[in-house]
C-alpha cells in the first residue's frame, strides 16, 4: 500500500476528530520494522505544514533507524544529506 512504498502514514480526523496524526517506521539492523515514530496534533495547526511534516517525520525515523544498524539499499542523495550518510 502506499504507506509502505512511501514509509509515512498519516491519519487525517480518522480516529478523532480534529487530530492529525503523521508517523513512520524504525527500522533495526535487519531491516525489520521495530517501532514507529508518530506526531499527532490538532489539524488546523497540522494540516497547513503536513507536506514538511511528514518529510521531517520519515527523516528522523529513518535516522533512527540508521543509528540501530538499518543500512538501506539505496538512499537517493537528498536524503542521505539530510540524515548523514553517505551512499557507499
Amino acid at each position: 500500500d502506499k504507506a509502505r512504498r512511501l514509509l509515512v502514514a498519516t491519519n487525517i480526523c480518522e480516529n478523532m476528530e480534529g487530530v492529525v496524526c503523521v508517523a513512520s517506521p524504525i527500522f533495526n539492523h535487519e531491516g525489520k520494522a521495530i517501532a514507529a515514530l508518530s506526531i499527532s496534533g490538532p489539524a488546523v495547526r497540522m494540516e497547513q505544514g503536513l507536506e514538511t511534516i511528514k518529510k521531517e517525520v520519515k527523516r528522523v525515523a529513518l535516522r533512527l533507524s540508521i543509528l540501530l544498524g538499518y543500512r538501506p539499499e539505496k538512499i537517493d542523495e537528498a536524503t542521505a544529506a539530510t540524515v548523514n550518510v553517505s551512499n557507499t
